[in-house]
């Protein structure tokens, strides 16, 4: 520590390592969620503090927030220490880079700027949170090992189609050490990839739709939570346990909505 209180920020550096050129921007509170956010952030709460082998899927229009609700959820969950022991690690699966990045931005922000909740009250975000790339290529699933604190990984869709398809190796995450897994675009989960993937990493049975019962909470988001093929649509029931995650503040048919995050959606 320095004389005035302050971590010195070059006992991390190495010498003679000079650091890189930022431009940084004041950081402001994320605003309360919106009251319509607020009811699927309450129910996925609930479902984390549940037990294993669960399944849901969120919708939610395009623009109303998906990522910043489950993000909120997540990161709450982390930062409180509500997660079963040692289950404090999130998976979070994405189809194409964009989504993966959009969803890095909004973890990074969502740790360093907590926001306030509804009633006023701030669920502060102490020490260090883990966040490891799972995507881009040029990557050995066995160089990935997992922090013993607060972590999330974020994982391309077709980097894990690679490694269990054609190199053969699964990675090896324990699921235990897993409070939830995010899939985005989850009416994709029918394809064979996707399938492939699920079953491998040990959160779905061989031979049915369903979760493993001892698989992590699994959270699925969409903004079209069912297919046109009724084979599908019921394939996507079945494994999210009919349990459709949309707020009824905005009613059966809402409308888009947009501009009402701070963070990317």
């Amino acid at each position: 520590m320095s004389s005035v209180g302050f971590r010195n920020p070059w006992q991390a550096v190495r010498s003679g390592v000079l650091p890189a050129d930022e431009l940084l921007e004041a950081a402001q509170p994320l605003p309360p969620l919106h009251k319509f956010q607020e009811e699927v952030y309450k129910a996925i709460r609930k479902l984390l503090a549940g037990s294993t082998g669960r399944a849901a899927i969120l919708s939610l229009p395009t623009g109303a927030g998906k990522t910043r609700v489950v993000v909120d959820a997540l990161l709450d969950l982390l930062a409180l220490g509500d997660h079963a022991p040692r289950r404090n690690a999130i998976l979070w699966i994405a189809q194409s880079d964009e989504l993966l990045r959009q969803a890095w931005d909004c973890l990074r922000q969502g740790w360093q700027t907590a926001p306030k909740r509804n009633d006023g009250k701030v669920i502060s975000r102490r020490g260090f949170i883990a966040i490891r790339r799972a995507w881009g290529g040029g990557l050995d699933p066995s160089e990935l090992e997992l922090d013993d604190g607060p972590t999330v990984l974020l994982a391309g869709i077709q980097q894990l189609v690679r490694w269990i398809n054609h190199d053969g190796k699964i990675p090896p995450w324990r699921m235990q050490r897993f409070a939830a897994v995010v899939v985005d675009e989850a009416h994709r989960l029918v394809t064979p990839s996707h399938r492939d993937v699920l079953i491998a990493l040990g959160l779905r049975k061989h031979h049915r739709w369903e979760p493993l019962q001892s698989s992590p909470l699994m959270i699925g988001l969409t903004a079209t939570p069912w297919r046109t093929q009724e084979r599908q649509t019921a394939e996507l029931n079945r494994y999210f346990q009919s349990r459709l995650l949309k707020p009824g503040v905005l009613g059966e048919k809402p409308i888009k909505k947009s501009g009402v995050c701070t963070l990317l959606k």
